[in-house]
């Protein structure tokens, strides 16, 4: 691995965390879960935190008992070469899919409230070709970005608060009438949002305290899941559950309600910081798959991940083209949800399980 530019710090991981995850999904996430569970939609959040938090803690256990940590490297020890190889392949293409989905919602919301007369293909490729430059520069530059990112993030999440003097606390009554068939059903539907969480299988080599990387991505965790709820309880204050249902992006709306002298519209204010912050998980796990793609491959990657990173980048450009409109863009990011389940859950599972039926005949060498 080249340290100078794929090396990075455990408190670089919290912010590499929440920006997996916290993107376009979180400005439709009331209307959501709502849909489901109703005024109890704050507590799908909490229930869908334990996917990501498993997933943590599996792809954790599994790489310390292995000297070199590498996805790569121990999923060909586990399942063998040609089995392993696929797998890393199917992931990378899993990867592929999903940031083209999410960086066609990134641009159906730039076109309807910013550039409305711009056509979707000059803003995907405006957006992606600053994707690209990022991620050729390596991990650290991506971290750094997610960082910076993050606190810009903060501060535009943290103006909804100033909207909650205006809400009906009444929007969460009645507190007996929970519905538990709805709740469940918003849960799963609380696991989607947290989607990203997977970049740990690859991002986990690259942290170079490895005794740090539970708390680590414990904590971007609890962070992600901090900033949920205050939206979704916001949302549940001053739209209620009933009306959030036809709000496509509810969040903008709610940011609508109120006007400040000289900002004046807020939503506006707030996508401008958007535009930064919207594309992070393209930025992270476009890094995990040029990466595992160069390691699969056995390149070098001082010499040819640039070059990988950009066929990358052109994959994700085509078929974030295909979708003919947001509809099938929202049915295809149900599919990369149900995916993301299948690989954050799944496939650490999978590993565990063949880890302890052929533990002394794989060959690894347990970490000290």
């Amino acid at each position: 691995m080249d340290k100078d530019r794929f090396e990075i710090t455990p408190k670089q991981l919290v912010f590499l965390v929440v920006g997996s995850e916290v993107a376009t999904g979180i400005l439709s996430l009331p209307r959501v879960l709502s849909a489901e569970a109703g005024h109890y939609a704050w507590l799908a959040v909490i229930l869908g935190v334990t996917v990501p938090v498993l997933s943590i803690y599996f792809i954790v256990s599994l790489y310390k008992d292995f000297s070199e940590p590498d996805f790569i490297k121990v999923s060909q020890l586990l399942f063998g070469r040609f089995l392993g190889f696929v797998i890393v392949v199917l992931f990378s293409a899993y990867i592929v899919f999903f940031q083209s989905i999410v960086i066609r919602i990134f641009a159906e919301i730039t076109k309807t409230f910013l550039l409305p007369r711009t056509p979707i293909f000059v803003i995907l490729f405006l957006i992606l070709f600053s994707v690209y430059y990022a991620v050729s520069k390596g991990a650290k530059t991506v971290a750094r970005l997610n960082e910076i990112l993050f606190w810009i993030l903060l501060v535009d999440l943290l103006v909804i608060i100033i909207l909650i003097p205006q809400g009906d606390w009444t929007a969460f009554l009645p507190l007996n009438e929970l519905n538990v068939t709805g709740l469940l059903k918003g849960a799963k539907e609380s696991f989607y949002s947290y989607a990203g969480i997977e970049f740990l299988f690859v991002a986990y080599v690259m942290v170079n305290r490895k005794e740090k990387i539970l708390k680590a991505a414990f904590t971007g965790q609890l962070i992600v899941l901090l900033l949920y709820l205050m939206v979704v309880v916001v949302s549940l204050l001053i739209l209620g559950p009933k009306s959030l249902q036809y709000l496509i992006w509810p969040v903008l709306d709610l940011l609508s309600v109120r006007q400040i002298a000289v900002l004046e519209r807020l939503e506006i204010v707030f996508l401008v910081f958007w535009l930064g912050i919207g594309a992070r998980p393209v930025l992270n796990l476009n890094l995990a798959s040029a990466y595992s793609i160069c390691r699969l491959l056995k390149l070098d990657n001082r010499k040819y991940y640039i070059w990988v990173t950009l066929l990358v980048v052109l994959a994700i450009y085509i078929i974030a083209l295909i979708p003919d409109n947001l509809v099938v863009v929202f049915k295809l990011a149900d599919f990369a949800g149900s995916m993301f389940l299948l690989i954050s859950l799944g496939l650490p599972v999978l590993c565990h399980i063949v880890k302890f039926f052929r533990k002394g005949r794989i060959g690894y060498e347990k970490a000290s």
